[in-house]
C-alpha cells in the first residue's frame, strides 16, 4: 500500500528529519520516468504537504508554483498575483489558491479517462521485476500496480491469473515453479492471502 519515494524530490525531507517547507516537484517529463511519477500522484502529494505545512495558503500557492518543471512551470507562471493570493473561480466555484492552482494544472495535465484506464492496464500487463529488487519490494510493487489496474482500469482478474503473472515475473525454472506449488496441491492459489503450510 505504501511505496517508497525512490528518486523523487519531496522537498527536503530525509536526512536530519522531516522538513515540510517545500512541496514535491513535478513536470510532464516525470510521467516517463522509471517508475513514473504521475500528475495524480503529485497532486495527492501536494495535498498531503499542504496539510502538514504551517505555511498560510498564499505561501503554499507560491511554493507550489515554484515546483513544476518544463511546460508545467510555464503554465503555472501565467497565474496572476491576485490568483495566487485569493484563488479564483472555475466552473462557477470559488476556489482557494492551492485548489485553484491544482485544478488549473489538472485541466491541462490529467490524463483523459480512457487514456488513464489504458495506461493502468498496460502497466499491469507489462509488469516486470526490477534488477536487484527484493521479494518484498516485488510484492509491494505488484500489489500497487494491480490495485491501480483495478481502480483506474476497472480490471479484475482471478487470484490464479494474478499469481501466475507474479510467478512469471520471478523468472522461475520449471522445478522451482513446481516446488512452490507443492503446498497448494500443485495448483495456483485461489484466495488472496494463501499461506504456505
Amino acid at each position: 500500500m505504501f511505496g517508497g519515494g525512490r528518486g523523487r524530490d519531496y522537498g527536503g525531507q530525509g536526512r536530519g528529519g522531516h522538513q515540510y517547507c517545500v512541496p514535491a516537484a513535478w513536470g510532464p517529463e516525470c510521467e516517463h520516468h522509471s517508475p513514473p511519477y504521475h500528475f495524480r500522484a503529485w497532486t495527492k502529494d501536494v495535498r498531503l504537504w499542504s496539510m502538514l505545512t504551517d505555511r498560510d495558503p498564499r505561501q503554499q500557492a507560491a511554493s507550489i508554483v515554484l515546483r513544476p518543471s518544463g511546460q508545467a512551470k510555464e503554465t503555472a507562471r501565467t497565474l496572476t498575483h491576485a490568483e495566487l493570493v485569493n484563488g479564483g473561480v472555475i466552473l462557477g466555484r470559488r476556489l482557494d489558491p492551492v485548489t485553484y492552482i491544482l485544478v488549473g494544472l489538472a485541466m491541462r495535465y490529467t490524463q483523459l479517462g480512457d487514456k488513464s484506464r489504458l495506461a493502468a492496464l498496460v502497466e499491469f500487463q507489462a509488469f516486470q521485476r526490477n534488477r536487484g529488487q527484493s521479494i518484498n519490494q516485488l510484492l509491494d510493487s505488484f500489489d500497487i500496480v494491480r490495485r491501480r489496474a483495478e481502480e483506474k482500469g476497472n480490471f479484475v482478474q482471478s487470484v490464479e491469473a494474478s499469481a501466475s503473472q507474479l510467478l512469471r515475473c520471478c523468472h522461475l525454472r520449471t522445478q522451482q515453479f513446481l516446488t512452490y506449488l507443492a503446498p497448494f496441491g500443485g495448483r495456483l492459489p485461489t484466495v488472496e492471502h494463501a499461506r504456505v503450510p
